[in-house]
């Protein structure tokens, strides 16, 4: 019943909403198929509006649902390298971590973030750094 009040509602979701239900299936663990693919295709029509904290909720969420979209990784990726500069520590934690997570390696967006957190890092808390090193040995990236 849920889902289909969200599938209902999604066209009126803000970008700060759509990344917000993403993150509550993903807490819960919910891998209801049709409302996850009408999910994908609205964040990817959209993720150019998304703030970075919603970018990175987005990705982190996909992560923890163990789901590999590729599409849906590459349009967040365009959109996290566009709005890079305005990316907090703990977006770059949580974006490396879902990455990571689902071994997506795209070199160039690597290189950026790593570029950011290496001129940023007097920024990061312990648990930022500690994440976002872990996702740079995982994905093997240097």
């Amino acid at each position: 019943a849920l889902s289909q009040s969200v599938l209902s509602q999604l066209g009126e979701c803000d970008t700060r909403h759509l990344s917000r239900i993403v993150w509550a299936f993903a807490k819960l663990l919910v891998h209801d198929w049709p409302l996850l693919d009408a999910l994908s295709d609205s964040a990817i029509a959209r993720c150019h509006e998304f703030e970075g904290q919603d970018l990175a909720i987005t990705a982190w969420s996909w992560a923890k649902l163990e789901v590999r979209n590729p599409q849906l990784m590459g349009a967040l990726c365009g959109s996290i390298l566009a709005a890079i500069e305005d990316l907090g520590p703990q977006n770059v934690a949580n974006t490396l971590w879902a990455w990571a997570a689902i071994r997506y390696r795209e070199a160039p967006a690597l290189s950026s973030m790593a570029a950011l957190a290496v001129r940023r890092v007097g920024e990061f808390i312990s648990q930022e750094l500690a994440n976002s090193v872990w996702a740079f040995a995982k994905l093997h990236f240097r």
